[in-house]
């Protein structure tokens, strides 16, 4: 919103009167305007992302567990020079 926008509203103010009743006067606190497109366009952008969010965290979980095939230390084959060895 613009500063404009801002100041055109009046601020939230309380009175008290101090009269014998001593009662307590509010004023309603001013009602955002919904339909304004500023803040639907920061809504609807707002929500996108958690959406996008949402739709990665649940690809996430759902991945299949990549199997580890861990070379065994006892028995690795390797080549050094071109020259295949056999470690045991």
């Amino acid at each position: 919103m613009s500063h404009k926008q801002r100041r055109s509203q009046q601020p939230y103010i309380q009175k008290i009167n101090l009269d014998n009743n001593s009662k307590i006067i509010r004023k309603k606190p001013p009602k955002f305007c919904p339909d304004c497109k500023e803040t639907s366009d920061c809504v609807k952008l707002f929500s996108n992302k958690v959406n996008r969010i949402e739709e990665i965290v649940d690809n996430f979980k759902n991945l299949p567990k990549k199997k580890i095939d861990n070379a065994s230390k006892f028995n690795a084959k390797f080549t050094l020079n071109n020259i295949p060895c056999l470690a045991a």
